[in-house]
């Protein structure tokens, strides 16, 4: 839908208002989503994460990944995709 004509119009608009649009390239390809969410209970953590989103949470004051990035160029998320 985003690369419909209706769907240009509306992404063009957002890109114009947006202050990281990159000017000559199409903002299609620039926009997307990102989100962390966590579930704390009295025994686990449960996170789930999507797009560039990272998590971490600070044990005794070192940082210890709650997700793992979704890049292309790993290859357990190249083979999830493909």
């Amino acid at each position: 839908m985003l690369l419909s004509p209706n769907g240009r119009k509306e992404l063009e608009r957002f890109g114009r208002q947006d202050p990281n649009n990159v000017p000559g390239q199409d903002y299609a390809y620039q926009a997307g989503c990102t989100a962390n969410v966590v579930l704390i209970t009295q025994t686990h953590v449960y996170c789930g994460n999507a797009g560039d989103a990272r998590c971490v949470v600070s044990q005794a004051g070192t940082a210890v990944d709650l997700s793992i990035d979704h890049k292309p160029d790993l290859p357990s998320e190249r083979a999830r995709v493909l």
